[in-house]
């Protein structure tokens, strides 16, 4: 699962790119063939109102836990979460979640 910074199409493209999820100029025809709600399934930052990333972290945790209710991607296991700011900053985060026998989270 990647939770990107979309807080304009750019930084949803730009971010496909960056983590290497697709090659050079061809991120507006992944992003097109890959996403089922929305660069997050949470309505990502727009949605919540920016927050400087907090909640993409809070629903990548959600969705690693299993928790996230009916926006819950089946079998997330591991998360790419990235933000930036209008300075140019930027951070990523990637984080995973082990499966315990009978589907708990360790």
């Amino acid at each position: 699962m990647v939770l990107l910074d979309d807080r304009c199409t750019f930084d949803v493209l730009h971010g496909v790119e960056a983590l290497g999820l697709c090659a050079a100029g061809r991120a507006a025809e992944s992003v097109r063939h890959a996403v089922r709600t929305g660069p997050s399934g949470h309505g990502g930052q727009l949605a919540g109102g920016h927050a400087g990333g907090y909640g993409q972290l809070f629903e990548a945790v959600l969705q690693l836990r299993g928790d996230a209710g009916a926006r819950q991607i089946p079998n997330a296991r591991v998360a790419v979460v990235s933000s930036s700011d209008p300075t140019g900053s930027a951070a990523a985060i990637v984080m995973g979640a082990e499966r315990a026998e009978g589907g708990s989270v360790r």
